[in-house]
């Protein structure tokens, strides 16, 4: 790095460092708490970062783009007096990684998947709590798809599934959706821009989905430049994009067409921020796939459980805690 980029990276710090700082409050977290200790688990053809706390019934928290497991830091406090939180970067995603044998096929949400279900268990959870937020509710989708004994029960934090957007999006929607089209591009066109202009897109999406409300932890905050600095994941990520719109939504339509559903509870979270119920009812769009669906809106952007992590967590402990919990087999191993 020659001493302009130096010197430009180095002020580029200082600004996310002080845009968290100056707006950041939320009186659960103090504004200058830090991150988890970081734990690695190596498997045959991939590496996950995960950080973990608590006490209690497993919960595999998976976090979205452009974000890392540090998305979840403020609901930590607020849920491991009842629960064992698990909280891997998605593979490709933060400090994961996934063997660079083979192509965008690595990072359909059916291989992640299959990776997160190895992940836990290499931890000794043979079955879990899930909740997925963005793309890594996609993940979870999947994971309850195709390993539907795994999972007591599943929260999706704002999304629909893949095919059901297809099949609903109009001209004014598409535009929402700016990153899916851009990402998603072949490479390597959408790696080529995002490595010359890493801060800058990452700040505008933060910005642009948060609505412009800085709520997001500065420690967090400097976790989610540091990843998508490195070319490695920027690659990874658009990999996922590219996989999400072609192999993800074929898998999506298959399993429609042969009548596969979630076998679990489910609960929906969604935010106000009119994308989602584009759509249409969130409730409605999911209980196409699940016959046991409750759901709420919140009061907040796409980032829920940044923005509001009080009410988050106090929706996945209201949903996940219950009878049923008090009966979870011990963790093996």
């Amino acid at each position: 790095m020659g001493s302009r980029e130096y010197i430009s990276s180095c002020l580029v710090d200082q600004a996310v460092i002080l845009a968290g700082k100056a707006a950041f409050k939320h009186k659960n977290m103090k504004q200058d708490a830090e991150l988890l200790p970081t734990n690695y688990v190596k498997l045959p053809d991939a590496q996950s970062a995960y950080s973990i706390s608590g006490d209690g019934p497993p919960i595999l928290l998976l976090h979205g783009f452009p974000e890392t497991h540090a998305s979840w830091l403020q609901v930590v406090p607020l849920l491991t007096p009842a629960f064992t939180l698990v909280m891997p970067d998605l593979p490709g995603y933060g400090d994961s990684s996934i063997s660079a044998e083979g192509g965008d096929e690595r990072y359909t949400k059916r291989n992640m998947a299959r990776l997160l279900v190895a992940f836990m268990e290499q931890l000794g959870y043979t079955a879990f709590f899930v909740a997925g937020h963005d793309r890594g509710g996609r993940v979870a989708f999947r994971l309850c798809l195709d390993y539907p004994q795994r999972v007591w029960k599943a929260a999706m934090l704002d999304i629909i599934p893949t095919v059901d957007i297809a099949e609903r999006i109009d001209f004014s929607l598409a535009g929402a959706l700016a990153n899916w089209w851009f990402m998603s591009q072949l490479h390597p066109l959408p790696e080529s821009i995002l490595a010359a202009s890493h801060d800058l897109y990452l700040e505008y999406i933060l910005n642009k989905w948060s609505g412009e409300k800085a709520f997001i932890l500065p420690a967090a905050r400097r976790d989610y430049f540091r990843c998508f600095r490195r070319r490695a994941v920027i690659e990874a990520v658009c990999a996922e994009y590219r996989a999400g719109n072609s192999f993800d939504l074929q898998a999506e339509r298959a399993s429609r067409d042969s009548d596969q559903h979630i076998q679990c509870p489910l609960l929906v979270l969604w935010s106000d921020d009119g994308f989602v119920t584009g759509f249409g009812d969130p409730i409605s769009v999911w209980k196409q796939w699940c016959r046991d669906v409750t759901g709420q809106q919140m009061a907040a952007s796409l980032f829920l459980m940044e923005e509001q992590p009080g009410d988050t967590a106090d929706y996945l402990r209201s949903f996940f805690s219950g009878a049923a919990a008090a009966k979870m087999p011990p963790r093996s191993g």
